[in-house]
């Protein structure tokens, strides 16, 4: 598929959020959204088992509505000003791999490769942010709904050994 199919997804999205700046994290949601099973994959995998693969991309959703930036209604725009270094990155290494092909256009795969990558060396900030929120929710399994520590996950010892620190 056309990587501008793809770029044009990414504007559709910052416009719904209101938002003018390209990051990864945007890109990562769309190329999900267009059903790259391995991007949620390889991002559940770097929660550490906090979120599943089918609620990543709700998930990341959400967590772009956290993003800081100063809404806007003018639409975003493909100037190089509103493409974060990431993200610009990104489309550098893709234009590589299309070289590589001896191909002159970008291809869908070409950004979706260059993303599982950065996802899996967690390079990008927007991508490493995004995956450590996410995995915030594994201290589930170790404190309860109230925010203390599960005492029946320690050993007798070790959990008076934990009470003598406080």
């Amino acid at each position: 598929a056309d990587a501008k199919e793809v770029l044009w997804g990414v504007h559709e999205w910052l416009g719904l959020k209101q938002r003018r700046m390209f990051l990864p994290l945007d890109l990562l949601i769309v190329l999900v959204e267009r059903g790259f099973a391995p991007l949620s994959s390889v991002v559940a995998e770097g929660t550490e088992g906090a979120v599943p693969p089918s609620d990543v991309l709700p998930r990341l959703r959400a967590l772009a509505d956290e993003i800081e930036e100063e809404t806007s209604a003018e639409e975003p725009t493909f100037e190089r000003s509103y493409f974060s270094r990431g993200f610009t990155r990104i489309l550098a290494e893709a234009g590589e791999q299309s070289r590589a092909r001896e191909d002159r256009l970008i291809r869908e795969e070409d950004l979706t490769r260059s993303v599982l990558w950065r996802a899996e060396a967690v390079e990008s900030a927007s991508v490493r942010w995004a995956i450590r929120r996410l995995g915030e929710g594994g201290g589930d399994r170790i404190f309860n709904e109230k925010g203390l520590l599960r005492e029946e996950i320690f050993h007798a010892s070790t959990w008076e050994v934990l009470q003598g620190s406080m």
